[in-house]
């Protein structure tokens, strides 16, 4: 029996943009994790939504670490302009199979 498989585009909320720093960081309010090489989107009152580039985290000592867990602080910069309030997103593919 043949089964098709389509991919639905779906979408992981990941956190908020928080007060940006003098250094041109920004804080982030952490849900879900978040690794530099996802691949993330901000979304905002202001734009549909925007993909991020260049992205790096940092922990509360300023080291740069390869994931935000939910419950930490964390900075990130990235060359994407941002905005507080802006959401984190992650594009998430779900495989659906179904019988035609």
């Amino acid at each position: 029996e043949p089964t098709t498989k389509t991919y639905e585009r779906q979408y992981e909320f990941l956190g908020s943009i928080g007060k940006e720093q003098d250094n041109g960081r920004w804080e982030i309010d952490v849900k879900n994790q978040i690794k530099p090489t996802d691949e993330i989107e901000f979304i905002g009152p202001d734009l549909l939504y925007i993909k991020c580039e260049n992205l790096k985290i940092f922990d509360v000592n300023g080291l740069e670490v390869k994931k935000a867990d939910h419950g930490k602080e964390y900075t990130i910069t990235t060359s994407t302009p941002l905005k507080e309030s802006y959401i984190i997103r992650k594009k998430v593919e779900k495989a659906t199979s179904y019988a035609p």
